[in-house]
């Protein structure tokens, strides 16, 4: 049982990481700050700096004027769908990523070990993504990852892959929201159990109070 004061969750994102279209609790920074606790981790509830229509430039911009104020013992990024709905280039993210990154680790008290980038959602795979061009969004929301996932992987401690899970909704209508383009409470639960499996890993690993004596 962790027995220290309560972590400190703070969730960096856009529309998949601010609940757009279900309610605040449905959505997976609440599920996980809950997962935490009920797994013997108490989590204080997230703090969350991330608006529906943001791109990387946005959210950097947003960190800055909300200026927060860590250390955080988990912080996750969530970023890139809006600057590919835009049409731009993956490259062009590189050097927001690497700011963001760098941010988050700062708020972290300078460890890797408590940032997780989080992979782009596939919206193409949602009722009103099938009206457009799905295959071309596939190839290049997979285009994006690839990138991210490259170009984070030795500054944090682990990227989350949820777009597969993303995937499902185009088979499973209970997947999306009302609004046909955004996941139901029911997706975001299913993004919490990966992202949780990931995170609880780590803390049980670092933490002290977890491991039997000998």
């Amino acid at each position: 049982m962790h027995t220290a004061a309560p972590l400190r969750f703070l969730a960096l994102g856009d529309s998949y990481t601010v609940s757009e279209g279900i309610f605040p609790e449905e959505s997976w920074p609440y599920l996980l700050a809950q997962r935490l606790t009920s797994s013997g981790f108490p989590c204080s509830p997230p703090e969350i700096i991330a608006k529906s229509g943001w791109s990387s430039d946005e959210l950097l911009a947003a960190i800055t004027a909300a200026n927060p104020q860590g250390p955080y013992d988990i912080v996750t990024i969530m970023i890139g769908v809006n600057n590919q709905y835009r049409g731009r280039h993956r490259d062009t993210i590189l050097d927001d990523l690497h700011k963001l990154v760098a941010l988050a680790v700062a708020l972290a008290e300078g460890k890797l070990e408590r940032v997780y980038v989080i992979s782009i959602p596939d919206w193409g795979c949602s009722p009103f993504g099938q009206t457009k061009n799905p295959r071309l969004i596939r190839r290049q929301i997979d285009g994006y990852n690839q990138f991210i996932r490259v170009n984070t992987r030795h500054r944090i401690s682990a990227y989350i892959d949820v777009t597969k899970l993303s995937r499902l909704a185009k088979r499973v209508p209970q997947l999306n929201a009302a609004d046909h383009l955004h996941p139901s409470g029911a997706m975001h639960h299913l993004w919490m159990e990966r992202i949780a499996t990931s995170i609880l890993e780590d803390l049980r690993w670092v933490d002290p109070t977890t491991s039997e004596e000998t």
